[in-house]
């Protein structure tokens, strides 16, 4: 009887497969086709029945006797239903983005079975099946840590007038970091990968794309999805500041920690995955100059031969004034796999969620007198 060798599948072996292998949560919604904006408005869904459903049943949906209630309380809303869901449907949608990506880069490196193979290769880590445990604790840490944090808090709230209440909130608050650690896991890992792919092979970049990225703008387009990760996360920090100006118990030291984390990690998200991509362009860039230079040399040297020997011809002369024409293109050529405007949309993800809610309260409070 002969024993019949392990067959990998490409989808299996892709990033694709490796990540929903280390994710039962992503296999399940994948195995029942659950679209990322349909699981979006499933934890909505959920958000709407602890934030608003349960609030009016046990009469907390606007302040009275004393407790804050949940509309008064709304930039927990703006969190639990904005902020939450979000974050989840972000989760659904990035493995696809990410397989985008080392597609991308695989296409990029030509027709080479090695390069192909290392693709495969440096997404295996995805599939480990530990990641799913390290999410799992974190996710019961978090609901720990804020049950305990609730009971410091002093001014009376609707989260807190019930074990209903306060257990109704822990679903949202351990999905939130559950996927936020397989976010986080994926997004490093393939910050490592990119980096050490294009150390490892030639890619084919082209100065004069149309893209004006070389042709590799699929990377800075991935670069630009991490600021729809990192507004989300900024909103949460930033509603969670202004709750701080009528409930100052919920800007605990964690929380500045986390501010701090998030103020320093936002543009190491998105520079680290394209640097090195971008010294690769460089080097492209200024080998093409070089060569234009080389070139230019030698017909320089030849139009002026033919001057000492009183001889001119104007071919020469066209030609030596098209090859500075030339230089003067790839000289103008990027060195960078995005432009000012991903750049600028980036920065306004990182720094309007965070902004934009002190503002909005500054606003109203300068019209209101």
């Amino acid at each position: 009887m002969v024993a019949k060798t392990p067959h990998h599948s490409p989808v299996a072996d892709s990033a694709l497969g490796q990540m929903l292998r280390g994710d039962p949560l992503a296999r399940l919604l994948r195995r029942v086709r659950i679209h990322p904006i349909g699981f979006g408005l499933i934890v909505l869904a959920y958000g709407l029945l602890h934030a608003l459903l349960l609030p009016a049943v046990f009469g907390h949906l606007r302040t009275a006797r004393g407790v804050v209630g949940a509309l008064d309380d709304w930039p927990y809303l703006v969190i639990m239903l904005g902020a939450v869901p979000l974050l989840a449907g972000y989760y659904a949608w990035q493995p696809s983005t990410i397989q985008a990506v080392y597609t991308g880069i695989a296409e990029r490196a030509g027709n080479n079975p090695a390069a192909a193979a290392r693709v495969v290769e440096l997404a295996r880590p995805l599939g480990w099946r530990g990641w799913s445990w390290i999410a799992l604790a974190v996710g019961g840490f978090q609901v720990v840590s804020w049950i305990n944090d609730l009971r410091r808090v002093t001014t009376p709230l609707w989260l807190t007038v019930n074990g209903l209440m306060i257990g109704s909130a822990q679903p949202l608050r351990f999905l939130g970091f559950y996927v936020i650690v397989f976010i986080l896991v994926r997004q490093i890992a393939t910050l490592v990968n990119l980096n050490r792919f294009f150390a490892e092979f030639a890619v084919e970049i082209a100065p004069l794309h149309p893209d004006r990225a070389g042709g590799l703008r699929v990377l800075g387009d991935y670069g630009l999805s991490c600021g729809f990760l990192i507004a989300v996360v900024g909103l949460n920090l930033g509603m969670t500041l202004l709750r701080g100006q009528t409930m100052p118990d919920v800007l605990t030291p964690e929380y500045y920690f986390e501010l701090a984390v998030y103020l320093v990690a936002a543009p190491v998200l998105f520079f680290l995955p394209l640097w090195s991509v971008h010294a690769r362009m460089a080097v492209a860039k200024q080998k093409l100059l070089a060569e234009i230079a080389e070139q230019f040399e030698l017909e320089y040297r030849s139009l002026l031969d033919g001057l000492r020997r009183n001889e001119l011809k104007l071919d020469d002369v066209a030609r030596l004034e098209a090859i500075q024409k030339v230089y003067k293109i790839a000289q103008a050529s990027p060195a960078w796999p995005f432009d000012l405007e991903i750049v600028s949309k980036f920065g306004a993800a990182v720094l309007l969620p965070l902004l934009l809610p002190m503002s909005v309260d500054v606003l109203v409070n300068m019209l209101m007198r």
